[in-house]
């Protein structure tokens, strides 16, 4: 008989049907095949197992005991796990089911431990569970035995000054503001110092060598299981200099008021020194904010030197000039007239000082104090991250009309720190302004910000004029010491008239250094002979 063409093409349709349906039916069967079941419960346990989920994990075991989550819980700690990864490796069903996993387990500041383990099986019914003992976390694992991770003690670096003595805690206001000590058994770190920043705690604390041990509950070694490999602690060696220290916090001590000091390498922005008397505590030279008064001039004098003005441009110093609504005034209700530009900044006239911010083009002002390291940010400072500890430089935030003629002289908005006038006095000195720094050049956390520097034109004139305040003007108090810098006597409080802080900064060779003296009257006689006495002991220790 023969086929038609139309019923061939039926009975093919069927057939391609009928193998479908076959493959189909093999998939399914295949899906449900013993290997195939094993295989999801032990992928599940796994996942599980390496996410944390004891709970699912424990519902697949069979007989967990009770303590199946804060046994594994306990696992994790004791290793100072931080991540655990579990994968099947094989599968074997039959008389004696089991599955064979490897373990990636990141342990805290050491190289990953690896190992093989074994899950055994057993089939119940249709299903696959886990045959639950110690065992099962690990092959060396028995009642109650548990996994460790065990260190040995070894020596820690130590915070050095820049010339090799070490730091210790009896350096009590370093210690505090600085250094910092923290002894600890915490993940990662030995006993030892983790100052100067948790950036530093590898360098100093290093890395101790280690073992994953398998003990018993009371703490003894059972098995070795793998050892790691420890790293020795390193010094760090910092930009301090432990004898000009305590001569700074000796010439701190002796003043009546509270008194901050710092002192700096004028040429690398380099802490050398930092302290404070009891009464002002150590933080305040470097973290500190206070309204810098005369010393800003510093700033503003720079803005003009760059935009026109010279040493010789006259300039008005009346009793009180109005800006902004606001009538502003000289220390004592001085009036100087007709002067020039270089008496204006030795005698430090607030109300000449209101003028020449008025004649500065718009902005020169803020870009001055930028370039002086002056953040514009409201009640933040540039800190550059070659400071790994607390500190507060300058903020000069926006200011406009009153506030913006009373920032000419350090007053309105306008914060510093002893830090940040020691950073701005050094940079007038030098001609460049270096990021303030703690740490060598050849040390870790190197800034990013990079040096600017000022014309060579008005680093000479500034020079000027600084030698000038103590030749001539408001700090003859130390004439004849060869320090040269200005004075500022910044208003503060409420009262009628007003308190006011102390400032000197001022530099001697390639040191620079200021001096806040808070509630101390005028700078040129609170602050500049504390500074005197930290400068040249600076200049005579080489």
């Amino acid at each position: 008989m023969k086929l038609s063409r139309k019923a061939g093409v039926g009975i093919l349709a069927a057939a391609v049907v009928l193998v479908v349906a076959v493959a189909a039916g093999a998939f399914v069967l295949n899906r449900h095949s013993p290997t195939n079941r094993a295989k999801a419960t032990v992928e599940g346990y796994l996942s599980d197992w390496s996410n944390g989920r004891y709970p699912q994990m424990a519902a697949v075991a069979e007989q967990p005991v009770d303590s199946f989550t804060s046994f594994y819980k306990a696992s994790a700690q004791g290793l100072e796990e931080t991540r655990g990864s579990y994968q099947l490796v094989s599968l074997q069903t039959g008389a004696n089911p089991s599955a064979t996993f490897n373990a990636r387990v990141s342990l805290a500041n050491y190289p990953d431990w690896t190992y093989t383990g074994t899950l055994p099986l057993v089939k119940r019914g249709n299903t696959y569970r886990v045959v639950w003992t110690p065992a099962a976390l690990h092959p060396a694992l028995k009642a109650d035995q548990h996994l460790g991770l065990v260190r040995t003690p070894q020596n820690y670096g130590h915070v050095l000054d820049r010339n090799g003595k070490q730091i210790s805690t009896g350096d009590t206001q370093l210690a505090q503001t600085v250094i910092g000590r923290a002894p600890s058994d915490a993940a990662g770190a030995g006993k030892g110092p983790t100052g100067l920043h948790v950036r530093l705690a590898d360098t100093l604390d290093g890395r101790l060598p280690a073992a994953v041990d398998v003990l018993t509950s009371s703490g003894k070694l059972v098995t070795r299981l793998q050892s790691l490999p420890g790293k020795p602690g390193q010094n760090v060696r910092t930009t301090l200099d432990l004898g000009l220290q305590k001569t700074a916090e000796n010439v701190a001590s002796g003043s009546g008021k509270p008194t901050s000091i710092v002192l700096m390498d004028a040429r690398s922005g380099a802490i050398v020194a930092a302290a404070g008397n009891s009464s002002a505590g150590p933080s305040n030279a470097l973290t500190g904010r206070f309204p810098p008064g005369s010393t800003f001039k510093i700033v503003t004098a720079t803005a003009a030197l760059q935009n026109g003005f010279t040493l010789d441009t006259p300039v008005s110093c009346p009793p009180s000039v109005t800006a902004g609504g606001v009538t502003f005034k000289n220390a004592e209700n001085e009036a100087l007239g007709q002067i020039s530009f270089l008496t204006a900044f030795e005698k430090s006239c607030n109300t000449a000082f209101v003028n020449i911010a008025e004649k500065l083009p718009k902005g020169a002002l803020a870009k001055t104090a930028a370039f002086y390291g002056c953040s514009a940010l409201p009640g933040r400072a540039e800190t550059p991250d070659a400071l790994p500890i607390p500190t507060f430089t300058c903020n000069y935030p926006p200011v406009a009309d009153a506030e913006y003629a009373a920032s000419a002289f350090g007053q309105a908005q306008v914060e510093t720190s002893p830090l940040g006038m020691a950073s701005i006095v050094a940079a007038a000195s030098t001609g460049t302004w270096q990021p303030p720094r703690i740490l060598p050049p050849d040390g870790p956390l190197q800034p990013s910000a990079a040096p600017r520097s000022l014309p060579a034109n008005v680093v000479s004139q500034l020079r000027t004029a600084m030698q000038a305040v103590v030749s001539n003007g408001t700090a003859t108090s130390i004439s004849g010491s060869g320090v040269a810098g200005k004075t500022g006597t910044a208003e503060f409080g409420t009262k009628n008239p007003p308190q006011t802080h102390a400032w000197f900064t001022g530099y001697l060779g390639k040191y620079a250094a200021a001096v806040l003296v808070q509630d101390g009257g005028f700078g040129g006689d609170a602050a500049a002979p504390l500074a005197a006495r930290v400068l040249q002991a600076a200049q005579a220790s080489g």
